[in-house]
Parts: structure tokens; C-alpha cells; sequence
């Protein structure tokens, strides 16, 4: 079993005083033995239907997993190739167990 992270960003928009504040959040996407957790969120991987990654330029992606409670997506520039791999390796070993 691998553990393996993914930093990820989130952007909050935010009117004050007539003028658009962006705020960009950094976090992870943290991958243990048998779920991945991103801030306050735990996904099992046993509730995993399948995870995806599209590029939006050279440098950054979005990062989906496919739940039983739905798509979430992740801001990142990081390549998630290798995080992906992690999580399906991950979730194979822990179906033949």
C-alpha cells in the first residue's frame, strides 16, 4: 500500500467594498491505505468509482474522483499521474484483500 499527497488549491471570490478579493487556499489531497482525505473531507476508497485528471494548461489540471457521493474536483498545479496511479494501486490491493 502506497500513501502518497497532492497539493491542491482552492479559490474564494469575495465581494468587499465593491471590489473582488481572490483568495487562493492551499491544501492536500492525502492518500492512505484505504481512504484519501482533502481538508476536512474523507473519501473511502471502497466508495471510489474511478479517478481522472484533465489538463487545463502545461501547469495546471483538475483532479476528479468519482464517489459514490458524487464528482469532486481539485485545483492543482502539480502533474497527478503519479497520484492517480497510487490511488487505483491503492484501491486494487484493498479489492483482493
Amino acid at each position: 500500500m502506497f500513501t502518497s499527497t497532492l497539493p491542491y488549491l482552492k479559490t474564494d471570490r469575495n465581494i468587499i467594498n465593491n471590489k473582488v478579493i481572490i483568495t487562493e487556499v492551499h491544501h492536500e489531497l492525502v492518500l492512505e491505505e484505504t481512504f484519501i482525505t482533502a481538508n476536512t473531507v474523507v473519501y473511502l476508497l471502497s466508495d471510489l468509482y474511478d479517478v481522472n485528471y484533465r489538463s487545463l494548461s502545461s501547469s495546471a489540471y483538475l483532479f476528479h474522483l468519482y464517489t459514490t457521493s458524487g464528482i469532486h474536483t481539485f485545483q492543482t498545479n502539480h502533474h497527478p499521474e503519479a497520484f492517480k496511479q497510487a490511488i487505483l494501486l491503492n484501491k486494487q490491493n484493498l479489492d483482493t484483500c
